[in-house]
């Protein structure tokens, strides 16, 4: 389970792209930039406690209420993305934001040091956009969301590992609806470069060979939780296949896919009929980009089943983060192109 490197601050081996930590500018710990491609994308979802659709402000496992300073979250941020890098050997992490978050600006100066502190690593930064209004699954008001945008861009627009995820599982359209939106924001937005935003496939991230064709210089995403229907390796494959594009698989990113990874669950026994298998060798094999859900989801203490990240330890005393499951984690290294001993 432990990734081949090439030395410090080297890339490991694999497909040659990027993912090993090393030392930067300031001591920092870096990764190695894989380039701009979708299977570049050694990704992690950085998730709220309970989810990331929240009808108010954000604040991601590891920030607490409390830590409402550019300092403070500057400091909690870079624990666990050092975690992410040392200890997931992930190059990218994708987060959320909302209108309730960016359209303040106390709670935007404060938020913004979560993406400081990855471009300051030389991460890949996705920032994705969560619909607060979950019933409806767009935004209840397109101008204050087109602002939240704009806020966001003006911030980030020249930085060149951050990436712009323009609605997270857009339900709430059809897809002649969520195509006219994305040419609407392409058209608000012209400055931002093409190789730098991701287009969700219609519905909930599930129809992306609906949309490609419309967007032929933009990154896709997929979204999949088949493991939820029991059946096989092959026909899970096939799901995922379908919902993406013949042709355009590397261009796409699965930017959410994950499962329980307690570790009572030997993922290295399994075989290429399981789901995370399965997955992993279909991820690699049509050089897709991987982004886990999620690479931390936890309180001090308690840590979801499906957090490739244990939170150990007290909000006061401090914090450390340990992998749940090194099986788990090696298939998803195996998504990511990278050879594991």
């Amino acid at each position: 389970g432990t990734p081949v490197s090439a030395g410090s601050g080297g890339a490991l081996g694999g497909t040659g792209h990027g993912g090993s930590s090393g030392s930067g500018v300031g001591g920092l710990p870096t990764v190695v930039d894989g380039g701009t491609d979708a299977a570049s994308f050694h990704c992690v979802n950085w998730a709220v406690n309970g989810d990331n659709f929240q009808t108010g402000p954000l604040l991601l496992s590891g920030i607490f209420d409390d830590d409402t300073s550019y300092e403070a979250v500057t400091k909690r941020a870079s624990a666990v993305e050092d975690a992410f890098i040392a200890q997931l050997k992930a190059n990218t992490f994708r987060m959320p934001i909302n209108e309730p978050t960016v359209n303040n600006a106390e709670k935007w100066n404060a938020y913004k040091a979560i993406i400081d502190v990855g471009i300051a690593r030389n991460m890949k930064v996705v920032i994705s956009f969560w619909a607060k209004d979950t019933g409806i699954g767009r935004p209840a008001n397109v101008e204050a969301w087109y602002q939240m945008w704009k806020t966001v861009i003006d911030a980030y627009v020249a930085s060149p590992t951050v990436y712009f995820d323009i609605h997270n599982e857009p339900h709430g359209y059809d897809t002649d609806q969520w195509v006219q939106q994305v040419k609407d924001w392409l058209a608000k937005f012209p400055n931002v470069p093409k190789n730098r935003i991701i287009v969700a496939g219609s519905g909930w991230d599930t129809n992306v060979y609906k949309v490609d064709q419309a967007f032929p210089d933009l990154l896709l995403e997929v979204h999949d939780y088949v493991f939820n229907t029991p059946t096989n390796g092959n026909t899970w494959v096939k799901q995922l296949l379908d919902r993406s594009s013949q042709g355009n698989y590397s261009r796409t990113i699965v930017g959410e896919w994950g499962t329980g990874v307690r570790p009572n669950t030997d993922f290295s026994k399994q075989g290429d009929s399981d789901f995370m298998v399965a997955f992993a060798n279909t991820i690699k094999t049509n050089k897709m980009g991987s982004c886990w859900w999620p690479g931390l989801w936890a309180i001090p203490g308690n840590t979801s089943s499906w957090s490739l990240l244990n939170m150990d330890g007290t909000k006061g005393a401090g914090l450390s983060y340990s992998v749940q499951n090194p099986s788990a984690m090696a298939r998803i290294w195996h998504s990511w192109g990278l050879d594991c001993r």
